[in-house]
């Protein structure tokens, strides 16, 4: 095999590659402004979006199962910042408990 045959089949190879990539793995942008609240992470607001259009679609066993996943991230967001507030004040993890609802 000559170089130029290795380097023909692996630029076909990464061309495939790339085509099946971008045909099953969608690229999905969410925007998570600066007032959304922390545990809001964009995989959080993706699912809040999808568990929306379940309900309004009627498919509720599947909205509930959504819910509970979205349930468990923020748990686990929450768990994992509250865990590193020993490194603040008492008064920074006080503010970070509170609930902080913006209208």
């Amino acid at each position: 095999m000559e170089t130029s045959d290795v380097n023909c089949a692996y630029d076909r190879f990464l061309s495939s590659i790339d085509s099946l990539i971008s045909a099953n793995i969608p690229i999905h942008t969410v925007t998570v402004p600066h007032s959304t609240p922390t545990y809001v992470t964009p995989l959080v607001k993706s699912l809040l979006r999808k568990n929306n259009k379940l309900i309004k679609t009627g498919k509720t066993i599947a909205a509930d199962i959504v819910s509970a996943k979205i349930g468990k991230l923020i748990s686990e967001t929450r768990a994992n910042q509250l865990s590193n507030e020993h490194l603040y004040s008492p008064q920074v993890v006080a503010e970070s408990c509170k609930y902080k609802q913006t209208m």
